[in-house]
């Protein structure tokens, strides 16, 4: 099943979450042969069919968690620099994509949860097969005010 998300649902959702101005512009899709470090949530359904993945880059992933609690971007930026977040940073991204799961409710005919968090190579063999043959993907980039750009695809 395929979903239809307006970009600026997604912007609209991170800024009340984060509590500041949030922008996007479309990006170019993430190059999974690259190794670079990327996290994903996979939603699901109640009867385990699996219906989304949400990938981010570590840009995003470091400064939306960051973001979240109000930790300095400083911080955020360092995680980046040395590939390894704080587990503070990583604990909001989760939560993060908790949230996320509502812009998928009510736009599927059932009720769509989150299963996994993880960093991509150790999703579920599901999950990854959804990202080699997605239905319908979004790529966008996205400019945490205070903090930085980061990159989030979606794959149905």
């Amino acid at each position: 099943m395929s979903f239809d998300i307006a970009p600026s649902k997604i912007a609209s959702l991170l800024r009340e979450l984060l509590g500041r101005p949030v922008d996007f512009d479309t990006a170019s899709a993430p190059d999974f042969n690259d190794h670079a470090p990327r996290w994903a949530a996979a939603y699901g359904t109640a009867e385990g069919g699996l219906m989304v993945v949400c990938v981010c880059d570590l840009a995003f992933a470091a400064f939306a968690g960051a973001a979240l609690s109000m930790i300095p971007a400083p911080i955020a930026k360092e995680g980046i620099r040395t590939r390894q977040l704080e587990p503070a940073i990583l604990d909001n991204l989760h939560e993060i994509f908790n949230i996320f799961g509502q812009l998928f409710r009510g736009r599927m005919m059932d009720t769509v949860t989150l299963r996994e968090v993880s960093p991509v190579p150790e999703l579920s063999p599901l999950a990854r097969a959804l990202l080699a043959k997605p239905a319908r993907q979004l790529d966008l980039e996205f400019s945490i005010d205070g903090y930085g750009d980061g990159k989030l695809s979606l794959y149905s």
